[in-house]
């Protein structure tokens, strides 16, 4: 992982809140599982850029649903924390 400045902090950190209000913004599961999924992909992949390393948020093996937004923003924080 590369040295994280305090602006990238700050961009992690929209990011991290970004994917949790995720969950709230679709009208039902299909439109979550659909532009859901690929707006929280975008959201991961612009992290996984500024962090040059891979966020890990698949961790019940279920693939990407509610708790994959959780596990993904929690990694991010606890990133930025280290």
């Amino acid at each position: 992982m590369k040295q994280l400045t305090e602006e990238n902090k700050n961009v992690l950190n929209n990011i991290a809140y970004s994917i949790t209000r995720l969950s709230g913004q679709f009208e039902d599961s299909y439109e979550f599982l659909t532009r859901g999924k690929s707006a929280f992909n975008k959201l991961v992949r612009q992290a996984e850029e500024i962090l040059d390393e891979e966020i890990v948020w698949d961790c019940t093996g279920r693939g990407f649903c509610e708790e994959s937004l959780d596990n993904a923003s929690s990694a991010i924080w606890r990133i930025i924390d280290r």
